[in-house]
């Protein structure tokens, strides 16, 4: 199993609700059940939320929320 991804370069994350990501490197954790997406900026569009830029955005899947915040 898969527990920790790490990719980088042009990375881009696709939701199937339409949440898109993108930045320059991006790191998931099974265990904790996070993405850290950071760019410069990284950033988060979501048909309903709107846009969201920062260089560094959390993902909690638990409570689907993002911090954004600084490295």
């Amino acid at each position: 199993m898969v527990e920790n991804a790490t990719a980088s370069g042009a990375v881009r994350i696709s939701h199937q609700n339409g949440r898109e990501c993108k930045g320059d490197r991006a790191r998931w954790s099974l265990d904790t059940g996070t993405f850290v997406v950071e760019g410069n900026p990284a950033e988060i569009r979501d048909p309903v939320r709107g846009r969201s830029a920062a260089p560094r955005l959390t993902y909690f899947k638990a409570n689907d929320t993002i911090l954004l915040g600084n490295p």
